[in-house]
């Protein structure tokens, strides 16, 4: 072969190999390389963050006790805040912001300490409040915004004590991730202290 038909030929031969790259490069969708993958999650989660669902309440803990002790006393028990600071999720310590009676828009604070880094804490507010039978409580953590609510009502000479603990975030990413682990953790310690009550209430 010629040294001018072998340059034909290495010349057609790179041309082709360049063609087929770059029509391979074209065939590959957006979507299917790496970084349109890294692009649909980033915009995914965007839109789970910020995309607000109709229930907030679905991740909702909720248990009920039975006493043989009086309404207002029950509820005054249960509201103390010892017991609060042991129905709130991840909460050490729990004291009224201020002197006076127990009422709407009273502020409590909550602390809870965190190995290396520190002490926690938060501002939770009495949003509703029914002297011996509602207490609501928001709180006004960025990550979980807690509300426990706690009902008493009497039931001829027995007192049915019932606790709720909402985590009112109401992103799907919070709802289909956190929220079931905090579900899942939380309920046996809600039940644990509300045994604990019942001993205390009993004694």
């Amino acid at each position: 072969m010629s040294q001018d038909k072998k340059s034909m030929v290495e010349t057609d031969l790179a041309s082709t190999v360049k063609n087929t790259g770059s029509e391979r490069g074209r065939g590959i969708p957006f979507y299917s390389t790496l970084w349109g993958r890294a692009v649909i999650f980033v915009i995914a989660a965007a839109v789970s963050v910020t995309y607000q669902t109709e229930k907030p309440f679905s991740w909702s803990i909720q248990e009920t006790l039975v006493v043989n002790r009086n309404q207002f006393d029950s509820f005054a028990a249960a509201t103390s805040t010892k017991w609060i600071a042991k129905f709130m999720p991840f909460v050490d310590q729990m004291q009224r912001v201020g002197k006076g009676e127990l009422a709407k828009n009273q502020l409590y604070q909550s602390r809870k300490s965190v190995p290396f880094y520190g002490d926690v804490i938060n501002i939770h507010k009495v949003i509703d409040y029914s002297p011996g039978r509602l207490l609501r409580l928001f709180g006004s953590s960025q990550w979980l915004r807690p509300v426990l609510t706690v009902k008493a009502r009497q039931s001829n000479d027995k007192t049915e004590l019932t606790v709720t603990v909402t985590f009112w975030r109401n992103s799907i990413l919070f709802q289909m991730t956190l929220g079931p682990v905090l579900w899942l953790v939380h309920q046996d310690s809600l039940r644990r202290s509300l045994l604990l009550l019942r001993m205390d209430l009993q004694d």
